[in-house]
């Protein structure tokens, strides 16, 4: 039900990128998610537009834009708009695309996150000022800013107990954090670099971000009681950890030992897995849902940057793109196995279907 992103410069949207191979068969077997499908074919639907993101960055990973989508298929984001930097929106299949307003200064909202509510999370500017500001939307369209009014924050997830994680420009440094209404913001420990992001948490309170010890950063995990662990890496310590579902599987992002970015998933046991690429050089994994399906971008044979979807019984399938699109990237994905991303300046949807679905 998640996803993201527009600050996650070289985190969640415009990841700096190496070079990278293909894995081959044989990987270890990962633990046995909840309603696991079975090993018969995928379906995967054509790319649908949803929401036009105006000009197209053709960036081989686009940047600027964040997008949440929950298990009814409603879909949050933000995009550029003529005279504003950008603006919320929220997306149904009955209701069409909706601007969400913004929480004072008419001058920038996006959405990173929805959750089953509709409760929407991300960045809004407050009013009388530039800075954007962490808030919270009620599913009736109410603003509440969650991060101080004098500095940067953003709310980048939220789960069914509304509880928020971002991070927050504090004390010359950014930091991590949880935000609940009963007992407000929280900032959550760091390996001692003075960065630190939290992107992804579940319903049990578990949150996973970024940190880093003076060098590059690191993935890393909070229990829901706030016990920082970092995470393994593939080989050299560069890495994200995305997205956490409910069974406390992780997926992200880590550098291997030629420094090359692949799309990963973390083990309840600590251990990470390469998930493979399409083909290309490199992948990257920025969602994973209950049954343990990942998606994310890769790049193909051909060097181009494409959706994907990936489980234990299918391996990493191609989403396609629409057919004026240069590429397309994969940012959330639901229950229902609705996936949401881009091709090219359009926010899109894909469907894919279970075996026996």
């Amino acid at each position: 039900m998640k996803t993201r992103n527009d600050t996650h410069r070289g985190l969640r949207g415009t990841l700096s990128l190496l070079g990278l191979s293909v894995l081959g068969a044989g990987l270890q077997a990962c633990d046995d998610p909840t309603r696991a499908p079975g090993p018969a074919t995928y379906t995967v639907g054509a790319p649908e537009k949803v929401v036009s993101l105006g000009s197209p960055e053709n960036l081989g990973i686009p940047s600027g834009n964040s997008l949440g989508i929950n298990d009814a298929g409603a879909v949050a984001g933000g995009r550029r708009k003529p005279g504003f930097q950008e603006v919320g929106f929220l997306w149904t299949r009955t209701g069409g695309e909706v601007e969400l307003g913004f929480l004072g200064n008419p001058v920038y909202t996006t959405a990173y996150a929805i959750n089953n509510k509709g409760e929407i999370v991300g960045g809004s500017t407050p009013a009388g000022a530039q800075n954007r500001v962490a808030y919270i939307r009620s599913p009736s369209g109410e603003f509440r800013a969650i991060g101080p009014l004098d500095t940067y924050s953003f709310g980048w997830d939220v789960n069914e107990s509304s509880v928020v994680v971002g991070s927050v420009n504090l004390n010359g440094g950014t930091q991590a954090f949880r935000w609940s209404a009963d007992r407000g913001m929280t900032v959550l420990p760091d390996l001692g670099g003075g960065f630190t992001s939290a992107s992804g948490i579940n319903d049990r309170g578990e949150i996973v971000g970024t940190s880093n010890l003076g060098g590059p950063s690191l993935p890393v995990a909070w229990s829901a009681t706030g016990q920082l662990r970092q995470l393994a890496t593939l080989g050299r310590p560069y890495g994200y950890a995305h997205d956490i579902n409910n069974q406390g599987q992780i997926a992200g992002i880590s550098a291997d030992s030629l420094g090359r970015l692949r799309a990963v998933l973390w083990h309840t046991d600590g251990r990470v897995e390469d998930l493979g690429t399409l083909g290309g050089a490199e992948s990257m994994a920025i969602a994973i849902n209950d049954h343990g399906e990942v998606v994310g971008s890769s790049q193909t044979a051909s060097g181009e940057w494409r959706a994907f979807f990936w489980s234990r019984a299918s391996g990493m399938l191609d989403l396609g793109k629409l057919p004026e699109a240069t590429y397309s990237s994969a940012m959330g994905i639901n229950e229902r196995g609705q996936v949401v991303g881009w091709s090219g300046g359009w926010v899109t949807l894909w469907e894919v279907k279970r075996p026996g679905s």
